[in-house]
């Protein structure tokens, strides 16, 4: 009796553990490098390796209109100071990214629109071929071996398997873009061509239209205006984000959550600019330099310089972060809204020293093991 029970038992233990892992999730971990200097040390690569991260989106450049020049110029051109560690980077499947103002849709024809198309890729081309050059190059051993370099170079390439294109597009400049999108998609017939997705445009989808690419990524920020006065946290209010989730997107889409903070300066309650690498514990100890007026803002209690930007007394900064809580409340919400593919892709923006010191890898690897 005593040993039908112990089988029993084993069983239920066996079979629950059998569901559990039949009903569990393949997550694609990734993660952004938004920065134009681009480069890994030592450190950044384990982190990478203690976050199981499969996939790095890698800001290639910036399209914007130039009002100068009367067209549209690639401006934040990334800068490759890696070597050595480049062959790190072989683990990886690389997704180049592109962002676009939306000003390069309002201002551009059909025409130069066309002209673009092919300036995009040849540029595109041309970062993965430094990239794969230099690949080549250390791997080898600076062998002058043609045959050898050419499969590297090819081993290299092959990991660069899609193309992730940042536009806020609007219901004015929608054709334009998604004619852009066919138009690219059309010179990389081998390449997945992604593109973001904004809150908005989910949930004004019949307005905003649906870009023709093979999946979208769900920026899931944004809510607010951080230009403007008197909010609280123009990166993500939870209650908001449910509003603008109500309804199902007609896209196969992955996930991107909020690992950064940043800092919005204001004079005389008008916007000045936006800066980075504010840590809200260390404004709060400041006594000297800033004075709370509320929650995260705080008044600048005297004239100074902070990152080369010149600050009177008087103005006013409210910092704006997720916090860890806030950031797990924001994924029990998706998870509740959206219907989660298999295999989804998940990603944090973006890797900075300091946001994975705020967070802590710990809790960066619990993020991605709730989608699981």
């Amino acid at each position: 009796m005593k040993k039908f029970i112990f089988v029993f038992l084993f069983l239920g233990i066996f079979l629950a553990c059998t569901n559990d892992q039949e009903t569990k999730k393949p997550v694609e971990r990734s993660m952004f490098f938004w920065k134009t200097n681009f480069s890994l040390n030592e450190g950044e690569q384990k982190i990478l390796k203690d976050l199981k991260i499969k996939r790095l989106y890698i800001r290639y450049f910036d399209l914007d209109y130039s009002a100068n020049f009367q067209k549209t110029i690639p401006v934040g051109n990334i800068e490759k100071n890696c070597n050595e560690e480049i062959i790190f980077l072989n683990n990886f499947f690389i997704t180049p990214c592109i962002f676009i103002t939306n000003s390069v849709m309002e201002k551009s024809s059909e025409t130069d629109l066309a002209e673009l198309v092919e300036k995009t890729k040849r540029k595109i081309e041309k970062i993965n071929n430094e990239f794969a050059e230099t690949f080549a190059s250390i791997k080898s051993s600076y062998s002058n071996n043609d045959s050898l370099r050419n499969v590297l170079r090819k081993e290299w390439l092959k990991n660069c398997d899609e193309i992730l294109f940042d536009c806020d597009w609007t219901e004015k400049t929608k054709n334009k873009y998604f004619s852009f999108l066919k138009q690219i998609k059309k010179l990389f017939p081998d390449k997945k061509i992604a593109a973001t997705i904004r809150l908005w445009q989910v949930k004004f989808q019949e307005k905003a239209g649906i870009p023709p690419v093979e999946s979208g990524l769900l920026m899931c920020y944004g809510t607010g205006n951080p230009k403007e006065y008197g909010i609280n946290n123009s990166i993500a209010e939870l209650n908001e984000v449910k509003k603008y989730l109500n309804t199902e997107y007609k896209l196969p889409i992955d996930i991107v959550l909020p690992i950064f903070n940043w800092a919005v300066l204001f004079r005389n309650s008008q916007f000045k600019t936006l800066m980075s690498n504010f840590n809200l514990q260390n404004v709060e100890d400041d006594t000297v330099t800033f004075e709370k007026v509320k929650q995260n803002l705080f008044r600048f209690k005297k004239d100074t310089t902070i990152s080369n930007v010149y600050i009177r007394f008087g103005d006013e900064i409210r910092i704006e972060q997720l916090e860890i809580s806030e950031i797990n409340n924001l994924i029990n919400i998706l998870k509740e809204k959206i219907s989660l593919k298999n295999n989804i892709r998940i990603g944090l923006f973006s890797f900075d020293t300091l946001n994975i010191k705020r967070f802590g890898v710990k809790n960066l690897n619990n993020f991605y093991e709730k989608f699981e």
